[in-house]
C-alpha cells in the first residue's frame, strides 16, 4: 500500500523560509543584460545593489524568470557592483506534477460511460477564473500553541496570492492574508509581514485599479508630501491626448490609520534604551502603526532589525538600539511615525494629474485628510462638552474637563473626598483628598500627567490597588504638581492641500520650474472662530542645469541649481518636506517654530563630478524668517584623489544667523584622508563643530547646539578581502557654556571594532564598543560604556537545519515595575488578603499567594509606568529551523509497506 502525505507546517515553512543574505561582487561586463540571478527565487524587497563607494541603483527583477535587470542612468559604469539578496526556499516558477499527459494518457484506449442516470443538476463547481495563466499559491494552516504560563489555544491563518490574467488585457494581483491575532507583527526584522493585509489590483498596461490596504504615495510636486497606509480605493490610468501630449490621472478615496507625528527622544549617556515615544501633544500611551517609523540619529536614518540599529514595540511604542549603535547625551534622536489616533473616523481624499509631451510637464495635485466629527469613535460628547469645543475655537487645549465620578464607597477602591477650603483672597479652594472613610470616599477621580509644573497633584503611595495622588497647593498661581484630574477633549481637525506646477525644457541641459501651493489647516471642526488664519500660500521658481561639459573642464560635468521660495505665515506642509535638522541647522528650536510666521528662501549651488572619488559641491543658502530670523548658509563638499592611492574627503559648513535678539554662529568642518593599500586602508579622520549663541547685548554665550573637536584613527579591510573589518579610535572633547564663557566639559576616547565573514553555508558578524567619559568642570563620576554583539548563521547539509546565535551584551533601561491587586470574579485569583495591621486599608505586603480556592479572591497585575531604572543587559537568543529533503516531494512522498 502507498501513502502520501501533504505537511503544512508553519515552523517547518516548506516554501516561505528565507535564505541567509547572499552577496556577490558582478564585474561591469556581466551587468550590460539581464542574467539569473540565483537557482531559487529571490525576495525582491531583499535585494540591495550597491557599487564601492555605497551608491545604488535601481533594477527590474522578474519573479517568473529569475531575471535581474540593473538600470544604470547616465553614461558612467562602475567597474563592479556588489548585489546582495534573500531567497525562498524553493524555486517559483518551477513546474511541478503529478502525473503527465504523455505518461498516463492513452489516445487509442476504449472509453465506457458507466455513470447511472446522470442527472443535469449535478453541482458541478467552476473556478472564478478559468485561466492557465493565473497563478495561484497559499496556505491555510491550523496550529495549537500551549505553554507553561498560558493555557492551549488554537490559532489559524490564511496566506493567498494571485497573479496572472482573467481575460483579454486584463490581469490580477492579490494578497490576502489574514491571521487570528490582535496585536501588531514585532519591529526586530527590516522587512514586516502583515498580519492581516488584504491588497488586490486589476490592471494592463493603460490602468491599475487598488483596493484593500493601499500606500498613498506623492507622484511629483515640490510642495506636498505624504506617504500613508490606509484602507480604500487608488486608480491610476494613463492614456495618450492631442499633439504628442500623454497623461496620466490618480484619484483615491481611503480610511486613515493613522496621524503623522515627529517627535525628539531625550536620551541617556550609554543607555540603548528602550525609550518611549509619546504623541504630539504629549500623550504618555500610544500604539505606532507597522512599518510607519522612521528613527534619525544625529541626522542619518537607521534601519529597523535586530541584526541592524534598532528594534521597536510597536503596541508598546518602545525603541531599543542595537549594540552597534553607540548612544551618548550628545546624541540627537529624532522619530518620524504614524501613531493610532482613534478619537474620529478619518478620511484621505484626493487626486492627481500628470501631463507630457517630452519638453513641457504639467502637473496637479489635491490632498485632504479630515476627521468625521460627527462620527467619534469611542466617546459620544455631550451638548455641553460640544459648546466648550465651539467656544475655544484654534485653543484646544483649553478645552480641558475634570473626569471625576460620583460613586458609592467601595474598600476596594481607591476614592477621594472633596474638600472645601479658604483659600487666598478668600476664595473657596476645592480639591480632592483620598479617604478609606465610607461616609466621605464617594468620589472616583482620573489623573493625567501634564509634566512638572503644570498640575495641581503628584503620587503620594503606592497601594495594593493602585496609585493614590494628593494635592499640592499652588505658589502664587503656579501649580506645583505634575498630574491632573484635568482631561482634554480631542477636536476634530482637517489638513488640506492643492498644488500645481510645470517644468519646461529651455535647452538641451537647462530646464525652468515652478510651483504654486495652497493650504489649509483647521484645527477644530467644531468651532468657526479663528478660521480666517486657515488658509496658505507657497509659491517657488527655480532653473537647474545638468550635464553640461565645459572643454576647460576635461572629464568634469557641470550640474546648477537656483531655487526662490515663499511661504505666508499660516502655509503649512501635510507631513515632512525638507531633510530631517533643516531647522537645527538655522538654529531654531522647537518653541521658534510654533510660532507662525512668513518666510522668504533662497539659494544656488554648482556641482562638479567626475566620478565618486572626484567631485566638488557648493551651496549658498539664505533665509528670512519673518520678526524671527535672518541668516546665511554656506555648504561645501571635494571629494579629491591626491595620489594613486591617496584620497581626501571634506565637507564644511557655515551659518551666520540673527534669531530675535541672539547671533547664532556655526562652524562645521569633516576631513577624512585615508591610503587605499591592496590589503589595508588606514586612515585619518578630523571632526570640529562649534556652533555658540550669543547675546548681542553682552557678548556672552547663552548656549550652544554642539561644540567639539574629534580625531579619530581607523584601519580597514580593502573591497577585494574576503574579511570584512573595522577597527577606529577617537579622542574627542566637548563644551559646554558656563557663566558666559564656552569651557571644556567632558572628554572621551571611544573604540570600535568589528569583524564580518562570509562562507558558502556560513556567516559571522560581530562588533565591540568600549567608552570611557569623564567630566571636566562637574564633580561627576566617569562613565563607561561597553556594547558588544556576536551573530551567526549557517546551515547543515543541504540547507535541511539552519542554525542562528546571538549575543549581546550593553548599558540599558528597565521600567521600574509597580504591581496592584484587584478583585477577582468567580474566586479566579491567585492571591489573598489579610489585614495584617487592622487598619482596614490593602497595602503590598499584606496580599499572599492563596492555597485554598476560597482565598483567590484577588488577582495580580503589573502596571507599567514612566520610570526607568538602568542596568547592565545580556541577550543571547538561539533559533534553529528544519524542514524535509527536496527529493522526499519529489520521490511523491513517503512509502509505507
Amino acid at each position: 500500500m502507498r501513502l502520501r502525505f501533504v505537511f503544512l507546517f508553519l515552523f517547518f515553512g516548506l516554501a516561505t523560509v528565507q535564505a541567509q543574505e547572499k552577496c556577490r561582487w558582478y564585474p561591469k561586463a556581466d551587468l550590460e543584460q539581464a542574467f539569473v540571478l540565483d537557482s531559487l527565487t529571490a525576495l525582491e524587497s531583499s535585494i540591495r545593489i550597491l557599487d564601492r563607494e555605497g551608491n545604488s541603483y535601481p533594477f527590474e527583477y522578474h519573479v517568473s524568470s529569475r531575471l535581474l535587470q540593473v538600470i544604470f542612468q547616465g553614461e558612467a559604469r562602475p567597474d563592479s557592483l556588489q548585489i546582495c539578496y534573500k531567497t525562498l526556499g524553493v524555486q517559483l516558477d518551477r513546474t511541478l506534477v503529478l502525473r503527465t499527459l504523455e505518461a498516463d494518457y492513452d489516445s487509442t484506449a476504449m472509453f465506457k460511460d458507466n455513470r447511472v442516470n446522470p442527472r443535469p443538476e449535478l453541482d458541478i463547481r467552476e473556478e472564478l477564473f478559468p485561466s492557465n495563466t493565473l497563478y495561484k499559491t497559499g496556505s491555510l494552516t491550523r496550529g495549537v500553541s500551549f505553554g507553561n504560563t498560558q493555557n492551549v489555544f488554537v490559532n489559524s491563518a490564511l496566506n493567498l496570492q494571485l497573479e496572472g490574467d482573467i481575460g483579454e488585457n486584463l490581469k490580477i494581483r492579490a494578497s490576502i492574508t489574514d491571521q487570528n491575532v490582535p496585536f501588531q507583527p514585532e519591529g526586530n526584522t527590516q522587512q514586516i509581514q502583515d498580519f492581516d493585509n488584504v491588497l488586490i489590483e486589476l490592471y494592463n498596461d493603460n490602468f491599475n485599479l487598488a483596493a484593500g490596504d493601499v500606500v498613498l504615495q506623492q507622484r511629483q510636486s515640490e510642495f506636498l508630501r505624504y506617504y500613508k497606509n490606509v484602507q480604500g480605493l487608488q486608480f491610476t490610468s494613463k492614456y495618450g491626448l492631442k499633439n504628442n501630449w500623454e497623461a496620466s490621472t490618480q484619484a483615491f478615496a481611503s480610511v486613515a490609520k493613522g496621524k503623522f507625528a515627529s517627535i525628539q527622544v531625550p536620551i541617556l549617556e550609554g543607555v540603548l534604551g528602550p525609550y518611549r515615544l509619546t504623541g504630539p501633544q504629549g500623550e504618555r500611551f500610544v500604539v505606532v502603526m507597522a512599518n510607519s517609523e522612521r528613527v534619525f540619529l544625529d541626522g542619518r536614518q537607521l534601519q529597523r532589525g535586530f541584526n541592524a540599529d534598532y528594534v521597536i514595540d510597536y503596541n508598546q511604542a518602545e525603541i531599543t538600539f542595537t549594540p552597534k549603535v553607540l548612544i551618548t547625551q550628545f546624541s540627537r534622536v529624532r522619530v518620524d511615525f504614524e501613531y493610532a489616533e482613534r478619537n474620529y473616523s478619518r478620511s484621505i481624499l484626493g487626486a492627481n494629474h500628470l501631463q507630457t509631451n517630452g519638453k513641457v510637464d504639467f502637473y496637479l495635485n489635491f490632498y485632504q485628510e479630515k476627521d468625521n466629527r460627527n462620527q467619534p469613535l469611542f466617546t459620544e460628547f455631550s451638548p455641553e462638552e460640544q459648546a466648550l469645543l465651539a467656544g475655544v475655537g484654534d485653543q484646544t487645549q483649553l478645552a480641558t474637563i475634570p473626569r471625576i465620578d460620583s460613586v458609592a464607597f467601595d474598600p476596594t477602591r481607591i476614592l477621594y473626598e472633596k474638600v472645601v477650603e479658604k483659600g487666598a483672597g478668600g476664595n473657596p479652594l476645592v480639591f480632592y483628598r483620598y479617604s478609606t472613610d465610607p461616609e466621605k470616599a464617594h468620589f472616583l477621580l482620573s489623573f493625567s500627567q501634564v509634566g512638572a509644573g503644570q498640575g495641581d497633584y503628584r503620587k503620594s503611595r503606592q497601594l495594593a490597588n493602585g496609585t493614590v495622588f494628593e494635592f499640592v497647593p499652588r505658589v502664587g498661581e503656579s501649580p506645583q504638581g505634575d498630574y491632573s484630574i484635568l482631561t482634554q477633549l480631542p477636536a476634530p481637525d482637517s489638513k488640506r492641500m492643492m498644488t500645481a506646477g510645470t517644468r519646461v525644457k529651455v535647452g538641451e541641459h537647462e530646464k525652468v520650474y515652478t510651483e504654486i501651493a495652497l493650504s489649509s489647516v483647521d484645527k477644530n471642526l467644531f468651532s468657526n472662530l479663528d478660521d480666517e488664519n486657515n488658509a496658505g500660500l507657497g509659491w517657488k521658481v527655480g532653473l537647474q542645469s545638468e550635464n553640461r561639459e565645459f572643454s576647460w573642464l576635461k572629464g568634469y560635468v557641470f550640474k546648477g541649481q537656483g531655487e526662490l521660495e515663499y511661504n505666508s505665515t499660516n502655509f503649512s506642509f501635510i507631513d515632512r518636506l525638507r531633510y530631517i535638522e533643516f531647522d537645527r541647522d538655522w538654529g531654531l528650536t522647537t518653541q521658534d517654530l510654533q510660532q507662525a510666521a512668513a518666510e522668504r528662501l533662497f539659494w544656488t549651488q554648482v556641482q562638479l563630478d567626475k566620478d565618486s572619488r572626484n567631485n566638488f559641491l557648493y551651496k549658498v543658502y539664505l533665509r528670512n524668517r519673518e520678526d524671527k530670523l535672518t541668516g546665511t548658509q554656506h555648504l561645501a563638499t571635494w571629494n579629491t584623489e591626491l595620489a594613486q592611492r591617496i584620497r581626501l574627503r571634506q565637507e564644511f559648513f557655515n551659518l551666520n544667523a540673527d534669531v530675535d535678539s541672539l547671533k547664532n554662529k556655526w562652524t562645521r568642518y569633516l576631513g577624512n584622508l585615508s591610503y587605499i593599500g591592496k590589503v589595508f586602508v588606514p586612515g585619518y579622520q578630523f571632526s570640529l563643530d562649534q556652533n555658540e549663541v550669543i547675546n548681542s547685548q553682552n557678548d556672552s554665550v547663552i548656549s550652544t547646539a554642539m561644540n567639539f573637536r574629534e580625531h579619530k584613527l581607523f584601519l580597514q579591510n580593502n573591497d577585494s578581502l574576503k574579511v570584512q573589518f573595522l577597527a577606529d579610535v577617537a579622542w574627542r572633547q566637548d563644551k559646554f557654556p558656563i557663566e558666559g564663557i564656552l569651557k571644556e566639559y567632558t572628554d572621551a576616547v571611544t573604540s570600535n571594532f568589528s569583524l564580518r565573514k562570509q562562507w558558502t553555508k556560513h556567516s559571522l558578524s560581530g562588533t565591540f564598543t568600549y567608552r570611557e567619559l569623564e567630566y571636566l568642570t562637574q564633580d561627576l563620576p566617569g562613565e563607561l560604556t561597553v556594547l558588544s554583539k556576536v551573530d551567526y548563521s549557517g546551515s547543515l547539509g543541504k540547507n535541511l537545519i539552519r542554525n542562528e546565535v546571538s549575543y549581546a551584551i550593553g548599558n540599558g533601561r528597565e521600567l521600574q515595575r509597580e504591581f496592584v491587586f484587584l478583585p477577582a470574579p468567580n474566586g479566579d485569583g491567585t492571591h489573598t488578603w489579610r489585614d495584617d495591621n487592622g487598619d482596614g486599608i490593602q497595602q503590598l505586603n499584606e496580599f499572599y499567594l492563596a492555597l485554598n480556592p476560597e482565598e483567590k479572591l484577588y488577582v495580580k497585575i503589573f502596571v507599567p509606568t514612566d520610570t526607568y531604572v538602568e542596568a547592565y543587559t545580556t541577550l543571547l537568543n538561539y533559533r534553529i529551523q528544519g524542514r524535509f529533503p527536496e527529493p522526499w516531494k519529489e520521490d511523491g512522498g513517503i512509502k509505507a509497506f
